[in-house]
């Protein structure tokens, strides 16, 4: 038997920070918790003692917290006293404005921000608020669109109720809410506000920004190369379960840096995806099936099938030969999968900064000066 000792598991807010070469620092933040800002604030202060002239600050994936960690973290890279929030509600008395309450610890630091569709609320204020302060370049892909402030009421018997008390705005007045829960629709759907109701904005350099969908990115990137064979594989739970299978085997592996699977271990892979039976469908062929039984449905001695068999024929030939078409990807899945086995979250970051190409991307923006300059309106 075995005792167990239950307690309270604090996840960090920073699971990786570091230097990415000789004057560029990253920090990745996954939420706004009560320890978010001075998490924050204690690495840049470490990655400045190391060198750090220039910063990537990584908010992919993070779906928000507390506002006021969020007013703080933008606070470090801009003067004290400047406007970050405000919030706007049919009560008066919630009616906002958050700035800024100390100086800045890097004021003048060359700044890039990365977001995805993950990245909401607290998340889109800090991004938000750079982005109309010109401050920083927003690089990525346009973020969740979560404008609403909630607040937590107490109820009997230990429960709480959580209620939407009012709408957030970045410094250019935009609300980032992508999305309307109230009006005629008798069904109660959410719908997003039609084009022709956004409004624009103006960024303190004069750019452009409009409100109803989220934060959008100066540079837009796709961070995600994963394909619909390589969904397929995370869906089946195939990546996952040969690597617990590798785990079992190998006590351990070389640092994220250095890990490399053999092609022989990937013939492995294969071998143990054939013996789960699992058998590769691309939508293209997926798709001609449906149409097939539409075909059949109307006149099942069309002369179209003929040339529907032909034509699945040679998407059944292709799709046999996915796994040696989408090699490299299925190596990058299952060397992250694997890593994450040994050195969890914090190696698989380490290991993915070698591949990401939206990193690879604001690296450039960041080396290249008079490009941040272009992108963030400066003359």
């Amino acid at each position: 038997s075995k005792n167990v000792v239950r307690d309270e598991i604090k996840i960090p807010d920073i699971p990786y920070a570091g230097m990415l070469n000789q004057n560029t620092g990253y920090i990745s933040l996954s939420s706004f918790t009560q320890t978010a800002a001075e998490e924050v604030r204690k690495n840049i202060l470490d990655l400045q003692a190391k060198g750090m002239k220039q910063l990537i600050f990584d908010l992919r994936g993070n779906g928000g917290g507390l506002l006021m960690e969020a007013v703080k973290i933008v606070g470090f890279f801009v003067p004290k006293g400047q406007l970050v929030v405000s919030t706007k509600a049919r009560a008066q008395n919630e009616n906002n404005q958050f700035t800024t309450q100390e100086e800045p610890i890097a004021k003048t630091l060359p700044l890039v921000v990365l977001i995805d569709e993950n990245s909401a609320s607290a998340s889109e204020i800090v991004a938000g608020a750079l982005q109309d302060l010109d401050r920083a370049v927003v690089v990525g892909k346009t973020s969740y669109g979560k404008g609403l402030v909630q607040r937590t009421f107490d109820l009997k018997y230990g429960s709480k109720i959580k209620l939407t008390i009012a709408k957030y705005y970045t410094p250019s007045g935009r609300c980032v809410q992508r999305l309307e829960y109230y009006g005629d629709d008798r069904n109660g759907a959410p719908k997003e506000s039609p084009d022709s109701l956004l409004q624009k904005f103006k960024t303190s350099n004069g750019r452009t920004v409009i409100d109803g969908r989220g934060i959008e990115p100066d540079v837009s990137m796709n961070d995600s190369s994963l394909t619909s064979f390589g969904n397929f594989l995370l869906k089946n739970h195939l990546i996952f379960n040969f690597a617990t299978k590798f785990a079992l085997t190998h006590e351990s592996i070389e640092k994220p840096n250095n890990f490399q699977l053999t092609e022989n271990e990937i013939n492995d892979f294969k071998a143990f995806m054939l013996q789960h039976n699992r058998k590769y469908q691309s939508n293209e062929t997926k798709a001609l099936e449906k149409i097939r039984k539409e075909i059949e449905t109307g006149n099942k001695q069309s002369p179209i099938l003929t040339s529907y068999e032909s034509l699945m024929q040679k998407l059944v030939e292709r799709d046999a030969m996915s796994f040696e078409n989408h090699r490299t990807e299925v190596h990058k899945l299952l060397e992250r999968e694997i890593i994450g086995r040994y050195y969890f979250q914090k190696g698989q970051i380490e290991y993915s900064l070698k591949h990401d190409p939206v990193l690879i991307k604001s690296l450039e923006i960041l080396e290249n000066p008079g490009l941040l300059k272009t992108v963030l309106g400066f003359k």
